[in-house]
C-alpha cells in the first residue's frame, strides 16, 4: 500500500513538480498541467519534433491533450484541503504538506491530524488540548 507521500507525489506534474493545475493527458498516457505542457509543446514546435517530456515518446505532429476530469478532481479537492489547512491556524506536525491539526499533545510537543492521532500514545502521561500553537516545537 502507498504511503501519503507516495500518494501526494501521484498529484505532481512532472514539468513543474507542483500538484496539477488543470490536469491534462497525452496519448502516451501521461499527466500534466495544461500550461506545463503547453509551454513545452509550443518550445518544441520550432523543431517539428515532439516528444513526452516524462517518457519520451514521439509523436508525428503536436499531439492533441484530453482534459483529465477524473484527476483533476482529486488535484482540486486536495488544493481545497491544503488551503482549508493553512487557514485553520495550528497543522499537523508530522505532515510534509499542510494538513489542520485536531489535537496536540502537550508532552510530545506535537500537533496532529486525525490520521497521526490514531496512531498516538494515548498513556495516562499525554495530555492532549485542542490545537495550540506551540512556540519551542523542534
Amino acid at each position: 500500500m502507498a504511503s501519503s507521500t507516495e500518494l501526494i507525489e501521484e498529484l505532481n506534474c512532472s514539468i513543474c513538480l507542483e500538484v496539477f493545475r488543470d490536469p491534462i493527458t497525452l496519448r502516451c498516457g501521461h499527466n500534466f498541467c495544461q500550461e506545463c505542457i503547453n509551454g513545452v509543446l509550443d518550445s518544441q514546435e520550432s523543431s517539428g519534433v515532439f516528444t513526452c517530456p516524462q517518457c519520451r515518446k514521439r509523436f508525428p505532429s503536436k499531439p492533441s491533450v484530453v482534459r483529465n476530469t477524473t484527476l483533476r478532481n482529486i488535484a482540486e479537492g486536495f488544493h481545497r484541503t491544503q488551503q482549508e489547512a493553512g487557514n485553520s491556524g495550528v497543522i499537523c506536525t508530522y505532515r510534509t504538506l499542510p494538513y489542520r491539526a485536531v489535537k496536540t499533545c502537550l508532552q510530545c510537543e506535537t500537533s496532529m491530524c486525525e490520521r497521526h492521532l490514531r496512531n498516538h500514545d494515548r498513556s495516562v502521561q499525554h495530555t492532549l488540548l485542542d490545537p495550540i500553537y506551540l512556540e519551542n516545537r523542534k
